[in-house]
């Protein structure tokens, strides 16, 4: 079984400058920024993780993790800042609670998701809730759910998405 420990939790800027092994959820709050180029992101074997974004200032909107106990409900508002660019995701997330790489309420101005190699997530392979954030040249392999997922009036393009099964 998987161990919970406390999230890494993110207020201020991260810039990733050598590759990342997640041994708990990474979290960027509203008004934190992530900058990760050319790294590769895993997580311990026994660990609940996965990379999640919230944008903005934290005023707009309601994000509730109601089967994620520890974390209650975060406010999060449209913006963001973050940049994941030629980076690979291998083995994260958590079955039943976390894709490898969630985006909530990112907009497509100052955020720049593109090159990304997500593989093997655990759960869905990227969710993106909100905003008009735009993903490019994603490619997604063998998840154990979805490969893409979309909810809450997210208007942005995803251009470039190759979806692999090899199982």
């Amino acid at each position: 079984s998987n161990i919970v420990r406390p999230e890494l939790r993110v207020s201020d800027s991260l810039t990733i400058s050598s590759n990342m092994t997640l041994s708990s959820l990474l979290i960027v709050l509203p008004g934190g920024t992530i900058s990760a180029e050319n790294k590769t992101f895993t997580q311990d074997a026994d660990a609940e993780g996965g990379i999640l974004i919230l944008a903005g200032d934290g005023s707009t909107d309601t994000y509730g993790f109601d089967q994620y106990s520890s974390l209650g409900t975060i406010n999060y508002g449209s913006g963001g800042s973050n940049t994941i660019k030629s980076c690979t995701l291998n083995s994260l997330g958590t079955l039943d609670k976390y894709s490898a790489l969630t985006l909530v309420g990112c907009s497509k101005t100052n955020n720049s998701f593109e090159n990304i190699i997500v593989n093997d997530a655990k759960d869905s392979g990227i969710s993106i809730y909100d905003g008009d954030v735009e993903l490019c040249t994603t490619t997604i392999r063998d998840p154990v759910y979805n490969y893409i997922k979309t909810n809450w009036g997210h208007d942005g393009l995803v251009h470039g998405l190759t979806l692999t099964a090899t199982e």
